[in-house]
């Protein structure tokens, strides 16, 4: 029985491939001129320091953007934030988010019948879907078919999405309709209305994602939130002019942020790219 376990391990081994110094010594290594690796080196080193420059830059805009967010809303016990606007005073008013927006939620159509997902043109919201942020296509889209045959209903332009459920580190993400789309269960849609600036609402809930993360750890085995835990949600908001000024500045900043993202994510592409094309 022993020799056969030996016998076993030793084929097993057998069939695996190593790497061993000796193998490595072997390995043939492609060089060209000293001038032109020292030209290749200086091209990378150029290009390291350009994403470590950009990189840099994302995040101190992160860092500020962090900051604001902290400076310029009410902390907990708090009706004013520490940082005002010019020309803007007085308290803010707080109220749950049931008490003045609509919210509803979506479904899943049966996946088993195709007339649902041919043909398809209507953005339906997941919560994979979400960034936190401005809402423009979804990785699935429903039929019409879908929408008369099933619970789903279109949602308008100016929706923000809370996610409920779909990994701890998804309950709480965002999103904001910038056209009408539709969604599953897994989202709370809180429809627009006169009251709040839907950028002001968004910036706001993505500023308190940790209340959502606090409240699914503490209050259920599988952690998420629920629909009636979206509704009580204390909110906080000013006049609906200062909502305004407040969206414009952290829009300013989140389009800094994306314009930053796609910089420095070009620049690691096109270094992908020179390493995938310059070396044998």
């Amino acid at each position: 029985m022993a020799q056969l376990g030996a016998l076993c391990i030793s084929n097993l081994c057998a069939t695996k491939p190593t790497y061993t110094i000796t193998s490595g010594k072997r390995t043939p290594i492609y060089l060209p001129k000293e001038n032109e690796q020292s030209q290749i080196g200086n091209f990378f080193q150029n290009l390291d320091q350009s994403i470590a420059l950009h990189e840099k830059k994302l995040i101190q805009t992160q860092n500020l953007k962090k900051a604001m967010l902290e400076k310029m809303f009410p902390k907990a016990g708090s009706t004013q934030p520490e940082i005002r606007l010019k020309g803007f005073s007085g308290e803010w008013d707080i109220s749950k988010i049931g008490d003045i927006f609509q919210v509803t939620s979506g479904s899943t159509p049966l996946r088993s019948d195709s007339r649902f997902f041919e043909n398809a043109n209507i953005n339906w919201v997941k919560t994979t879907d979400l960034n936190n942020g401005v809402l423009r296509e979804t990785e699935e889209k429903v039929s019409d078919v879908a929408l008369s045959e099933t619970p789903l209903r279109i949602l308008p332009k100016g929706t923000v999405f809370v996610a409920m459920y779909g990994g701890f580190n998804q309950i709480g993400r965002t999103g904001l309709l910038i056209s009408d789309a539709t969604c599953n269960q897994a989202l709370s849609a809180i429809y627009p209305n006169d009251k709040v600036d839907p950028y002001y609402l968004l910036t706001y809930l993505n500023f308190k994602v940790d209340s959502w993360k606090d409240l699914a750890a503490s209050s259920r085995k599988d952690p998420n939130i629920t629909k009636s835990d979206v509704l009580s949600f204390p909110f906080m908001f000013p006049s609906v002019k200062e909502q305004f000024e407040i969206r414009q500045l952290f829009k300013q900043l989140d389009e800094t942020l994306a314009l930053q993202q796609q910089q420095l994510q070009t620049l690691k592409n096109l270094k992908q790219a020179f390493l995938e094309k310059m070396f044998v």
